[in-house]
């Protein structure tokens, strides 16, 4: 069974580890990373250099169990936007496993952008060189996900990022890191936007979120990249598609 607790520097190479291997099998990964979703090593220490960053930025914000109250959302009325990195370990392989929380207490001091149109970033410099990523499929597929993160919830708390290494997965481990952030959210009597793959998508029902909408991306058609082994095929169906039709309203 997994744990959720805070994400410490000492946990850096296990989250960076979970980051990478969750998603290397998806087609937007080897669209990404041809010819098989592995990201090359200037990529990984790119992204192990940022984990790094945010770990250190919100440690001192992730020592309790739920790390939000009544009194500290009164006491944080003027913080802007906090970030908090929980891992999710198992007796027998460690951490398996990280979730990417931002809370917002401060709407008024953090005013929603204007949302961008869908395929575009707002700042093209999160995907350009020398990242070794493949930028087209990057920017794509990051700018949709922007557009409709603020199409539908403007900068509203979230789940930025939840990735569970497939030897972690089935252990409890993704449920724990979504309880922890729910937890979190009803402290705080906030809502939760997030997104899911069609992988994740049957964990998030659980929990009761409802689908808003679909991303549409369609990776097989413009990068040719087909994987058609099980859930892992969405480049062709979407999570709704896969796990049930949209509710009603």
């Amino acid at each position: 069974m997994a744990l959720a607790r805070a994400g410490t520097a000492a946990d850096l190479d296990a989250i960076v580890r979970a980051h990478f291997t969750a998603f290397q099998s998806s087609p937007v990964s080897i669209a990404m990373f041809p010819p098989d979703g592995a990201p090359p090593p200037a990529e990984v220490t790119k992204v192990s250099a940022s984990l790094a960053t945010t770990i250190q930025q919100a440690a001192a914000s992730t020592t309790r169990a739920v790390p939000s109250n009544a009194s500290d959302a009164a006491a944080g009325a003027t913080d802007t936007d906090t970030v908090f990195i929980v891992v999710a370990e198992t007796a027998a392989s460690g951490v398996v496993g990280y979730a990417k929380w931002l809370l917002v207490r401060n709407h008024a001091a953090f005013p929603p952008e204007a949302p961008t149109p869908p395929h575009t970033l707002p700042d093209a410099a999160a995907v350009a060189e020398p990242s070794p990523a493949k930028v087209d499929v990057a920017a794509e597929f990051f700018g949709a996900l922007h557009h409709h993160r603020h199409k539908h919830m403007g900068r509203d708390p979230g789940l930025e990022t939840l990735a569970v290494a497939p030897t972690g997965q089935r252990t409890g481990a993704g449920s724990a890191l979504v309880a922890w952030g729910a937890a979190l959210a009803d402290a705080e009597g906030l809502p939760i936007f997030l997104e899911a793959t069609p992988v994740g998508y049957p964990l998030y029902l659980r929990f009761g979120f409802e689908a808003l909408g679909v991303v549409d991306f369609e990776v097989a058609r413009r990068w040719g990249v087909v994987n058609s082994n099980g859930p892992e095929a969405w480049g062709s169906k979407s999570a709704p598609e896969l796990s049930g039709p949209l509710p009603d309203g």
